[in-house]
């Protein structure tokens, strides 16, 4: 699990649009998702599940001398500080987007460092909880990961990708949302339509139980549609995928393809 939690509460809600890789070598045939597969041809299985939403957080070089190290797990340092607010949110999303002059470099959480690099203190999560997260430990991704990694070497892709229990529904699964099909968003400025369908490629500790799911929203910043209530009252139908083409195709499209030049292990 690359987050530590993902307590995606209802006051916290960002996300972007999908920037998928494009055509290259060795890419697993990856290509642009256009978001426009057909409706299932059949209702497969029906599960009754309520959402929340988790996003990648962005932040900024801390210079300041009470600013909070990333270290990875090992205890290395891995030569950048941001604030102790964000360093919490950021462990808190799993993923951090960091402006490094003019190059953008993406931080998944990686574990528990040995050394504990921030003080966070959400009410809501009480002290234990407080405590790993200022603890987090970090990984550098490239590649094609432009929004981190979920599980299992999946890829965090906006609007597809979600986080479950995965007591309940293996990594990989993927759900038909109805009330997700049709909806309007933004894609890297071109105007798209949601088909509908999503994909289990991660897991978090805050997502228990077999009702609930995490939709991953990016950098995102628009109003979720409308199925993302964050109440666990606020169930909706969401149908089992049986179609191996659009199965295939989006576990295709969760696939991570690693730079190695540009990583930093732990």
């Amino acid at each position: 699990m690359h987050r530590l939690l993902s307590i995606a509460i209802a006051i916290f809600a960002i996300g972007m649009p999908y920037l998928a890789v494009a055509d290259q070598p060795n890419a697993l045939n990856q290509k642009k998702d256009l978001f426009d597969f057909p409706a299932p041809a059949s209702q497969g299985e029906i599960k009754r599940l309520y959402a929340t939403r988790y996003y990648v957080h962005a932040v900024k070089i801390d210079k300041e001398q009470s600013a909070s190290s990333l270290y990875s797990k090992s205890g290395k340092t891995l030569g950048i500080s941001i604030s102790n607010e964000d360093f919490c949110f950021g462990a808190l999303q799993g993923t951090i987007r960091v402006q490094v002059d003019s190059a953008i470099e993406i931080y998944n959480a990686d574990g528990l460092a040995p050394v504990k690099s921030a003080v966070c203190s959400y009410k809501k999560l009480g002290s234990t909880v407080n405590e790993q997260l200022g603890r987090q430990a970090w990984v550098k991704v490239a590649g094609n990961a432009e929004f981190g990694l979920g599980v299992q070497g999946k890829r965090l892709i906006p609007f597809r990708t979600i986080a479950v229990d995965t007591k309940y529904t293996p990594i990989g699964t993927v759900f038909f949302i109805p009330k997700l099909r049709g909806w309007h968003f933004n894609d890297s400025g071109v105007e798209r339509v949601h088909d509908g369908y999503v994909i289990a490629g991660d897991k978090g500790g805050g997502i228990v139980g077999k009702t609930h799911i995490d939709f991953f929203t990016g950098n995102y910043t628009g109003v979720p549609p409308d199925f993302v209530t964050s109440d666990p009252s606020g169930l909706f139908d969401a149908e089992i995928v049986s179609d191996k083409n659009v199965k295939d195709t989006l576990r295709n499209d969760s696939r991570y393809i690693p730079d190695a030049k540009s990583q930093d292990g732990p």
